[in-house]
């Protein structure tokens, strides 16, 4: 999910300029700041404390003295008890966002989900494919802004299902024998599409 955020925020930032022909998002978010309302409050009390407990551990002990010259105090993070405030307390300030939102804001390929936001999306010229379930556990639905993007970008495709997520797609009675089976067909499906309609274009 990580790598989408970051696939599609690139596709749309670069606009013509991305040297991609495409890009697939999976189970990512295309605006991160709904995660901070109400939308994804289920993440916050459910998913993300687990979460944030690995972060910690892998990123705050290891890194103090970088902390500290940065201003940042361990003991402070230490306190996270979320994904946001795990963001808001080393994420945002170390990079010189002024707050977590503005850092989800920039991070995000709709921005703030806002007008402006949706302007940028529209300005990516490769096509995204951005699929999500309704029941991600971690990333909340709200945060793929449909309906909102089918009218904003022509580029973005959004697949939508019931079931799945960051927990995978599973299929059938077996589905550890399938495992990624489904992510690995949509997204092949996808780049074959788009490999066509450029070399139709050409």
């Amino acid at each position: 999910s990580m790598g989408g955020i970051v696939a599609a925020n690139y596709a749309t930032r670069a606009g013509g300029d991305a040297k991609i022909a495409g890009a697939v998002a999976l189970s990512g978010t295309l605006c991160a700041g709904a995660m901070l309302d109400a939308s994804g409050a289920r993440s916050r009390a459910l998913w993300q404390p687990p979460l944030t407990w690995s972060l910690k551990g892998s990123f705050v002990a290891p890194n103090e003295a970088k902390l500290a010259a940065r201003a940042l105090s361990a003991r402070a993070l230490e306190r996270a008890v979320t994904i946001a405030d795990f963001d808001a307390g080393m994420v945002a300030p170390y990079h010189g966002y002024r707050d977590v939102r503005a850092y989800y804001e920039d991070m995000s390929a709709a921005g703030a989900g806002d007008a402006a936001g949706l302007a940028k999306l529209a300005r990516g010229r490769a096509p995204l494919l951005a699929v999500h379930a309704r029941d991600d556990p971690i990333t909340a639905f709200e945060t793929t802004l449909a309906p909102k993007i089918a009218a904003a970008a022509e580029n973005v495709l959004l697949l939508v299902t019931n079931h799945g997520g960051h927990i995978g797609w599973p299929l059938g009675w077996r589905p550890a024998e399938k495992r990624w089976k489904f992510m690995g067909d949509v997204t092949m499906e996808f780049a074959n599409a788009v490999a066509e309609d450029n070399w139709n274009e050409a």
